[in-house]
């Protein structure tokens, strides 16, 4: 019914329209997989899978899956098939902000589809707010289909009844900056890369291979072993750079610690079918960041070139600096003398006059600038935007990554006039050398229980309360899905 009144004849189901036991059917459909989404008339998501239709109040792994990012992005029209009996009307993110859209009813007191753009802001914000057709007063309903689980920490009190959830899951605002064609290429581009980081599969490789297209890039994969997904990674990013792309992956995560085979990308999460990314008991999402870079403010993401064994050599303003030895504080002046990097440590910023002897040197190269999404808006309070990389020479000429360097906005006009320099970034370690793989380092697993406690502390006392504060006071207030349709 939902591809009928879209006037779709025919449709396509990957289980069933690829032949699973056949390798070479596999590989071609692979490298082809990307065109036949791009190609549709509209993809319809089912979230829950073929034998269940799920609503809105359903947590499901639909945004885990490596090979769904994809579905999400190369269609011209992305629906959400879902189960409800609300009827048809319009919708939006509860943020206040923004242009309400369509959800239509498909089967009377059964289902509805919505555009998958709409839904993902719902359950970034974790209500959307719906205005039933010929009603004017809107109902609060709870989303988080997509994600928005309880906090570690979780609370059940007083005025509110319902526990505070995770809002601004950073996979769903990654999945919702990809899909805004608001934004620049080279911003969904980097949240191409922070979605696929917090996604898994059933072979390392096809968390390359189910992103490929995305950049304009075909790989063979009759050249990577299904386990090899640091060489596919690789020869991705060697053929986007090659074809004049930038380094859109750059600080997809600031938390993760660097690959120490790639170090110019975060540490790669071990896939498997079902569960969701952990690093040392945590998922990953939770070592993102909610933010995207935006160009505009300061400079684009470098081009630049890749040899095989993961160097990346490029240009970009940068300021040499050295380990503090002292008791030296971090600065909050626009000009700070003393940095902190994201490891804790502290780095004293070179001035003209100091030695210009470069070996064991260390820069803090500039990566740009970073806002906090929420949708429909920008915030504009200062969150330290301003991003730097902080890489440490370990042979003449090469360097690696060792952490990050967080700035307040007011240091914008320093940072314009860092001097241009060149890098050449890669591993420590020679590619001759045996490393063991740092995905023994992730594991992947379903989240541990969440403790559930008495009472809430109290928002922070702001004059203006922020964006985040705003929209968490109504999470707390969002109906069940089921409860509305009682009544």
């Amino acid at each position: 019914m939902a591809s009928l009144r879209r006037g779709c004849t025919h449709l396509w189901l990957d289980r069933l329209c690829i032949m699973q036991t056949s390798k070479d059917d596999k590989r071609w459909q692979i490298k082809e997989m990307y065109r036949m989404y791009q190609s549709c008339s509209v993809c319809v998501v089912l979230a829950g899978g073929l034998q269940y239709m799920v609503s809105l109040e359903e947590e499901t792994a639909w945004i885990h899956r490596g090979w769904t990012l994809q579905e999400a992005l190369a269609p011209p029209i992305i629906e959400v098939l879902f189960a409800w009996k609300l009827h048809s009307g319009q919708a939006v993110a509860a943020t206040g902000v923004g242009n309400s859209e369509r959800l239509e009813e498909v089967v009377p007191n059964q289902s509805a589809v919505a555009s998958l753009s709409l839904l993902l802001k719902t359950c970034t914000t974790g209500v959307m707010s719906f205005v039933r057709d010929g009603q004017s007063k809107p109902l609060m309903v709870e989303a988080k289909m997509f994600s928005a689980y309880p906090m570690q920490h979780t609370y059940n009190d007083i005025p509110f009844w319902r526990p505070t959830r995770k809002l601004f899951s950073p996979n769903v605002a990654a999945l919702c900056i990809a899909m805004d064609n608001d934004m620049d290429e080279d911003t969904k581009l980097y949240a191409i890369w922070k979605s696929a980081l917090m996604r898994t599969s059933s072979r390392p490789v096809d968390m390359v291979f189910s992103v490929m297209g995305l950049f304009g890039v075909t790989l063979d994969p009759i050249d990577f072993r299904k386990d090899d997904r640091l060489s596919a990674t690789i020869a991705l990013a060697r053929a986007i750079l090659e074809k004049g792309g930038r380094a859109t992956w750059l600080g997809a995560s600031f938390k993760l610690p660097p690959c120490k085979q790639l170090p110019t990308f975060s540490m790669f999460p071990r896939t498997q079918v079902a569960g969701k990314a952990l690093f040392k008991e945590r998922e990953v999402s939770e070592m993102m960041d909610n933010e995207y870079h935006y160009s505009g403010a300061l400079v684009p993401f470098p081009q630049g070139s890749m040899d095989e064994d993961g160097f990346f050599t490029f240009t970009a303003k940068a300021v040499r600096v050295v380990v503090s030895t002292g008791s030296e504080v971090p600065s909050t002046s626009p000009c700070p003398s003393i940095l902190k990097a994201k490891d804790d440590s502290l780095w004293r910023v070179c001035d003209a006059g100091d030695s210009q002897n470069t070996e064991g040197a260390a820069f803090a190269v500039l990566l740009g600038w970073f806002n906090a999404y929420v949708p429909n808006v920008t915030p504009a309070h200062d969150a330290d935007n301003i991003r730097a990389m902080l890489v440490i020479e370990h042979t003449p000429g090469k360097f690696h990554v060792r952490s990050y360097v967080f700035l307040s906005m007011k240091c914008r006009p320093w940072v314009t006039g860092w001097e241009e320099r060149s890098f050449c970034v890669g591993p420590r370690t020679p590619s001759n050398t045996k490393v063991e793989p740092e995905e023994e380092l992730v594991e992947v697993t379903s989240p541990p229980d969440l403790e559930l406690q008495g009472s809430a502390p109290n928002f922070p006392e702001r004059s203006r309360p922020t964006l985040m504060d705003t929209v968490a006071r109504q999470a707390r207030w969002a109906v069940p899905q089921h409860t509305l349709e009682k009544h």
